[in-house]
């Protein structure tokens, strides 16, 4: 229940909010209330199918370019390309973080972080306010940004398969 407010109300519910104030500049207040609560719940709609599309897709299917790995956490994640969110499914194994975009994107592509090349994962801010980050940095300076649900149990567990490497 938790993810559902998380995943489909939260962001409906924030845009229908941004797009009913902006209404409400060029129109008058009925206008944006209606506005912004249907433009909330058809976007709150849209994401919430996407979100349990991409879960159907990707959940337990795992990397197919590392050999039967052992896959400790699994999830929708944007991975940060300069200011673009590449959107995809982020898994981590007991050997590497592995990212793998859908096909819906423009820059496709497929990320591969091994574990023992990993110095540290941290929380980080997007764009310096959304509070939704998730930072790799690795052994050779590289910072890689992921936006990812429960990215406090990323952190973890990353951090527990860093320990686990060493």
């Amino acid at each position: 229940m938790k993810n559902i407010l998380k995943n489909f109300l939260m962001p409906g519910f924030v845009l229908g909010i941004v797009f009913g104030a902006f209404i409400w500049l060029v129109k008058d207040l009925y206008t944006a209330i209606t506005a912004g609560a249907i433009t909330g719940v058809l976007f709150g709609t849209v994401m919430g199918v996407f979100t349990v599309f991409m879960d159907l897709k990707y959940r337990g299917k795992g990397p197919e370019f590392t050999g039967n790995p052992n896959i400790t956490m699994e999830g929708p994640a944007n991975h940060m390309v300069g200011k673009e969110g590449v959107g995809g499914w982020l898994y981590l194994t007991d050997k590497e973080l592995y990212f793998k975009s859908h096909s819906m994107n423009v820059q496709k592509h497929i990320l591969i972080l091994p574990l023992e090349k990993i110095e540290v994962a941290m929380k980080t801010k997007i764009y310096g306010i959304v509070p939704t980050g998730l930072m790799i940095i690795t052994t050779e300076g590289k910072v890689e940004r992921f936006v990812a649900y429960d990215r406090k149990k990323w952190v973890q567990k990353i951090e527990e398969g860093i320990s686990g490497m060493r």
